[in-house]
Protein backbone atom coordinates (compact mmCIF):
# COMPACT_ATOMS: atom_id res chain seq x y z
CA UNK A 1 0.00 0.00 0.00
CA UNK A 2 1.23 3.48 -0.82
CA UNK A 3 0.43 6.65 1.12
CA UNK A 4 -1.63 9.64 0.02
CA UNK A 5 1.39 11.70 -1.03
CA UNK A 6 2.44 9.02 -3.51
CA UNK A 7 -1.14 8.77 -4.80
CA UNK A 8 -1.15 12.55 -5.29
CA UNK A 9 2.13 12.35 -7.21
CA UNK A 10 0.62 9.69 -9.47
CA UNK A 11 -2.40 11.93 -10.09
CA UNK A 12 -0.10 14.86 -10.95
CA UNK A 13 1.89 12.69 -13.35
CA UNK A 14 -1.28 11.43 -15.05
CA UNK A 15 -2.54 14.97 -15.44
CA UNK A 16 0.79 16.30 -16.73
CA UNK A 17 1.00 13.46 -19.26
CA UNK A 18 -2.69 13.87 -20.18
CA UNK A 19 -3.10 10.12 -19.76
CA UNK A 20 -6.56 8.66 -20.33
CA UNK A 21 -8.00 6.24 -17.78
CA UNK A 22 -7.81 3.17 -20.05
CA UNK A 23 -4.14 3.84 -20.83
CA UNK A 24 -3.38 4.39 -17.14
CA UNK A 25 -5.12 1.16 -16.11
CA UNK A 26 -3.18 -0.80 -18.74
CA UNK A 27 0.11 0.74 -17.56
CA UNK A 28 -0.78 0.04 -13.92
CA UNK A 29 -1.56 -3.61 -14.71
CA UNK A 30 1.58 -4.06 -16.82
CA UNK A 31 4.02 -2.36 -14.43
CA UNK A 32 2.51 -2.89 -10.97
CA UNK A 33 0.39 -5.97 -11.53
CA UNK A 34 -2.69 -4.28 -10.02
CA UNK A 35 -5.82 -2.67 -11.40
CA UNK A 36 -6.14 0.15 -8.84
CA UNK A 37 -3.78 2.77 -7.45
CA UNK A 38 -4.86 1.83 -3.91
CA UNK A 39 -3.50 -1.70 -4.36
CA UNK A 40 -0.10 -0.55 -5.63
CA UNK A 41 2.96 -1.64 -3.60
CA UNK A 42 6.09 0.47 -2.99
CA UNK A 43 8.13 -1.41 -5.65
CA UNK A 44 5.16 -1.10 -8.02
CA UNK A 45 5.02 2.65 -7.33
CA UNK A 46 8.74 2.98 -8.09
CA UNK A 47 8.33 1.06 -11.35
CA UNK A 48 5.31 3.19 -12.29
CA UNK A 49 7.27 6.40 -11.68
CA UNK A 50 10.11 5.09 -13.88
CA UNK A 51 7.56 4.47 -16.65
CA UNK A 52 6.07 7.95 -16.15
CA UNK A 53 9.61 9.33 -16.47
CA UNK A 54 10.09 7.48 -19.76
CA UNK A 55 6.83 9.02 -20.98
CA UNK A 56 8.13 12.52 -20.15
CA UNK A 57 6.97 13.20 -16.59
CA UNK A 58 9.30 15.29 -14.45
CA UNK A 59 8.35 16.25 -10.89
CA UNK A 60 8.60 19.87 -9.80
CA UNK A 61 11.46 19.07 -7.41
CA UNK A 62 13.43 17.27 -10.15
CA UNK A 63 12.81 20.10 -12.61
CA UNK A 64 13.99 22.69 -10.06
CA UNK A 65 17.08 20.65 -9.25
CA UNK A 66 17.89 20.42 -12.97
CA UNK A 67 17.43 24.17 -13.41
CA UNK A 68 19.37 25.10 -10.23
CA UNK A 69 22.72 25.78 -11.96
CA UNK A 70 21.00 28.21 -14.35
CA UNK A 71 19.22 30.22 -11.66
CA UNK A 72 19.91 33.92 -11.98
CA UNK A 73 22.31 35.23 -9.35
CA UNK A 74 21.50 34.44 -5.78
CA UNK A 75 17.73 34.02 -6.01
CA UNK A 76 15.70 31.91 -3.59
CA UNK A 77 15.93 28.16 -4.04
CA UNK A 78 12.92 25.95 -4.66
CA UNK A 79 13.09 24.71 -1.04
CA UNK A 80 13.14 28.28 0.30
CA UNK A 81 10.20 29.30 -1.88
CA UNK A 82 8.28 26.22 -0.74
CA UNK A 83 9.02 27.08 2.90
CA UNK A 84 7.80 30.65 2.39
CA UNK A 85 4.55 29.39 0.81
CA UNK A 86 4.05 26.82 3.60
CA UNK A 87 4.69 29.38 6.38
CA UNK A 88 2.28 31.83 4.73
CA UNK A 89 -0.36 29.09 4.43
CA UNK A 90 0.09 28.21 8.13
CA UNK A 91 -0.28 31.90 9.01
CA UNK A 92 -3.39 32.44 6.91
CA UNK A 93 -4.91 29.02 7.59
CA UNK A 94 -5.55 28.49 3.87
CA UNK A 95 -3.90 28.73 0.46
CA UNK A 96 -3.52 32.44 -0.36
CA UNK A 97 -0.95 33.09 -3.09
CA UNK A 98 -2.36 36.55 -3.85
CA UNK A 99 -2.04 37.62 -0.22
CA UNK A 100 1.55 36.35 -0.09
CA UNK A 101 2.47 38.28 -3.22
CA UNK A 102 0.80 41.41 -1.82
CA UNK A 103 2.72 41.05 1.47
CA UNK A 104 6.03 40.52 -0.35
CA UNK A 105 5.38 43.56 -2.54
CA UNK A 106 4.56 45.84 0.40
CA UNK A 107 7.42 44.69 2.65
CA UNK A 108 10.21 43.67 0.29
CA UNK A 109 9.27 45.33 -3.04
CA UNK A 110 9.18 41.94 -4.77
CA UNK A 111 6.12 40.67 -6.65
CA UNK A 112 6.72 36.91 -6.26
CA UNK A 113 8.87 34.56 -4.13
CA UNK A 114 10.79 33.60 -7.30
CA UNK A 115 12.39 37.05 -7.40
CA UNK A 116 13.69 37.15 -3.82
CA UNK A 117 17.47 37.36 -3.45
CA UNK A 118 19.18 35.29 -0.75
CA UNK A 119 19.32 38.05 1.89
CA UNK A 120 15.70 39.09 1.39
CA UNK A 121 14.68 35.43 1.39
CA UNK A 122 16.20 34.98 4.84
CA UNK A 123 14.42 38.11 6.09
CA UNK A 124 11.06 36.95 4.71
CA UNK A 125 11.43 33.46 6.21
CA UNK A 126 12.39 34.91 9.62
CA UNK A 127 9.43 37.29 9.54
CA UNK A 128 7.00 34.52 8.55
CA UNK A 129 8.32 32.22 11.30
CA UNK A 130 7.45 34.94 13.82
CA UNK A 131 3.88 35.32 12.54
CA UNK A 132 1.19 33.70 14.65
CA UNK A 133 -1.55 31.73 12.88
CA UNK A 134 -4.76 33.72 12.35
CA UNK A 135 -6.93 31.55 14.60
CA UNK A 136 -4.56 31.69 17.61
CA UNK A 137 -4.41 35.43 18.25
CA UNK A 138 -5.41 36.26 21.84
CA UNK A 139 -8.48 38.37 22.38
CA UNK A 140 -8.72 40.84 25.25
CA UNK A 141 -11.97 40.69 27.15
CA UNK A 142 -13.12 43.49 29.42
CA UNK A 143 -15.86 42.45 31.81
CA UNK A 144 -15.28 45.08 34.45
CA UNK A 145 -13.29 48.28 35.09
CA UNK A 146 -10.84 46.17 37.17
CA UNK A 147 -9.88 44.19 34.04
CA UNK A 148 -9.21 47.46 32.29
CA UNK A 149 -6.92 48.65 35.09
CA UNK A 150 -4.75 45.52 34.77
CA UNK A 151 -4.43 46.09 31.05
CA UNK A 152 -3.59 49.76 31.63
CA UNK A 153 -0.77 48.84 34.03
CA UNK A 154 0.84 46.95 31.15
CA UNK A 155 0.22 49.97 28.93
CA UNK A 156 -1.59 48.00 26.28
CA UNK A 157 -4.34 50.52 25.64
CA UNK A 158 -6.45 53.08 27.49
CA UNK A 159 -9.83 51.86 28.61
CA UNK A 160 -12.90 53.92 27.99
CA UNK A 161 -15.59 51.26 27.82
CA UNK A 162 -19.15 51.66 29.07
CA UNK A 163 -19.54 48.22 30.66
CA UNK A 164 -23.31 48.52 30.98
CA UNK A 165 -23.54 48.65 27.17
CA UNK A 166 -20.89 45.95 26.67
CA UNK A 167 -22.76 43.49 28.91
CA UNK A 168 -26.07 44.32 27.32
CA UNK A 169 -27.64 45.76 30.54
Amino acid sequence: MIDHKKMALIAIARKQLDMHDNDYRALLLRVGGVSSTKDLSIPGFAALMVEFGKLGFESTAAREKRREPFRAGDHATYAQRSLIRRLWQEYKGKEDATGLRRWLQSHFKVSDPRFLDSETTRKAITALKNFKPKGVRPMLEFNSPADCAVVNEHQIQPCEIDFSIAKGN
